[in-house]
């Protein structure tokens, strides 16, 4: 397969007004649902209904920053650093792993942040962007039509979701996802998937088997109910509370019946969503979603550079399978998970890192020579108008 020769549009262009204002849309959304799910409990534990909202205010704010570093550096630079950048991540990894600076949830075995003092944060959501950024560097360098094209890349990125794998499969999950579709994208044999997925879907069983809070969370998604005490107390509550938002929903914070639910403001906020708006209510949010995510892979495909295509498709894809298997878990059909809803749950790294990510696809979405964007139509049919009347003055 040839290599496809590298083009740029010459002058960056607006980014795409559709997909700034629908991610926005989502934050503000996301903000205000943490603050009514969150606001109990945080009264409850830091005397303040407010400091979890707070928090994810400041979050956002440098979020912002990110956001603006990532839009206006072109996208092609950040390439540079991809390999360092993934051994630093690793190492992260391994530190949060091997020594004392890991701390988690003693309670289900886990060990997710670095922590240092009162600073804390997850390396394994900054290893999801930084893994892509890896893969699209590397994809674009050669044409992937043979095994060896593609085996050291793969086997890097690979190590790396195994590092992730130790502390968050919900993780690990969507970024093994989001490579293979990147990997789709670039002509790879199908021969090669019939022996790679199953290989992979084994590791993922023997380490469910191995570990025992992820047994439980199987057993508690299979059967909740039987299990509603122990292991299937999430699952249980979840499906309660979306249920008990009937068509319209209760009302924003009048999340009464998800007082038991854990995680209600992070992991499981989409429960809270179906039950304060109900089904017609979760209706309209998805929708937003899907068009920001079908925004996202429109920047992508349209961007006359291999690379940036690369790069978009594998962010956009990271972030719409993070959002299907964090609303899956919380209707019940995927085990729970523990990953957040891009945007709108509460975490600072989660957030920080998925701003940056949008950054990114705004970048690219700056490069399309093909696309125009809302201002432009708005200048476009101006001048047209303007035009027009001139013509007529004339006659």
């Amino acid at each position: 397969m040839p290599k496809e020769k590298t083009k740029q549009a010459e002058k960056p262009q607006r980014p795409d007004f559709l997909l700034a204002a629908s991610a926005l849309v989502i934050l503000a959304f996301g903000l205000v649902m943490v603050l009514s799910a969150g606001a109990r409990f945080s009264y409850q534990h830091h005397d303040n209904p407010y400091n979890f909202f707070t928090l994810q205010l400041l979050w956002a704010a440098v979020g912002f920053i990110a956001v603006f570093i990532a839009m206006y550096v072109p996208f092609h630079k950040w390439r540079r650093f991809c390999g360092a950048a993934l051994i630093a991540v690793a190492v992260l990894l391994m530190l949060v792993n091997f020594t004392r600076l890991g701390g988690g949830n003693e309670t289900q075995e886990v060990t997710r942040w670095l922590v240092l003092g009162r600073f804390r944060f997850q390396p394994s959501e900054l290893a999801k962007p930084i893994m892509i950024l890896f893969l699209a560097h590397n994809f674009d360098r050669f044409p992937v039509g043979k095994l060896r094209d593609a085996l050291g890349p793969c086997l890097f990125a690979f190590a790396v979701i195994l590092l992730v794998l130790t502390e968050d499969f919900g993780t690990a999950f969507v970024m093994f996802a989001a490579a293979i579709a990147m990997l789709l994208q670039t002509g790879f044999p199908w021969r090669y998937f019939i022996v790679g997925i199953p290989a992979a879907v084994f590791l993922a069983t023997n380490h469910i088997a191995s570990t025992q809070y992820q047994k439980d969370r199987i057993v508690g998604w299979l059967d909740p109910w039987s299990n509603i005490s122990t292991s299937g107390y999430q699952t249980a509550w979840s499906k309660f509370s979306l249920a008990s938002g009937g068509l319209f929903g209760l009302g924003v914070g009048r999340n009464l019946t998800s007082i038991s639910l854990p995680d209600k403001y992070n992991d499981m906020i989409f429960s809270v969503i179906g039950q304060e708006f109900g089904f017609f209510g979760t209706l309209v949010f998805l929708f937003v979603l899907v068009f920001f995510i079908i925004r996202c892979y429109e920047a992508s495909s349209r961007c006359p550079d291999h690379f940036g295509r690369l790069l978009g498709f594998g962010l956009t894809s990271l972030i719409a399978f993070q959002c299907a298997v964090n609303i899956c878990s919380a209707l019940g059909i995927l085990p729970i998970t523990g990953i957040t809803l891009p945007l709108v749950s509460y975490g600072g790294t989660s957030l920080i890192v998925t701003m940056f990510e949008i950054g990114i696809l705004l970048n690219i979405s700056r490069y399309s020579s093909s696309r125009k964007t809302f201002f432009d139509k708005l200048s476009a049919s101006r001048k047209k108008h303007l035009r027009a009347q001139n013509a007529a003055k004339s006659t």
